[in-house]
C-alpha cells in the first residue's frame, strides 16, 4: 500500500508472494518500451514534485522537533 500511496499510477505493480503475477508483469514491461517510458516520465514528474530537497528539510525539521518536544517533557 505505500508504493501505491507514494508512486500512484506512476509504477506497475504485482500481487505479494505471487511469482506468476511478478512473472507477467516484468515481462509486459519488457516487451513494452512505451509502457516503460510513459512510467518513468510520470515517476520522474512525480518525485520533482514530491520528492524535493526543501521538502525533505522542512520534514526533518519537524520530526526533531517532535523529538526535542518529547524529550523535554521527560526530563
Amino acid at each position: 500500500p505505500v508504493f501505491h500511496e507514494l508512486w500512484g499510477d506512476a509504477a506497475t505493480y504485482f500481487r505479494k508472494d505471487d511469482p506468476a503475477d511478478l512473472s507477467r508483469t516484468l515481462t509486459e514491461l519488457n516487451q513494452s518500451p512505451e509502457l516503460r517510458n510513459r512510467l518513468a516520465n510520470k515517476a520522474f514528474l512525480r518525485a520533482c514534485q514530491k520528492f524535493t530537497a526543501s521538502r525533505m528539510v522542512a520534514e526533518y525539521e519537524s520530526a526533531y522537533h517532535q523529538v526535542a518536544s518529547r524529550m523535554e517533557k521527560v526530563a
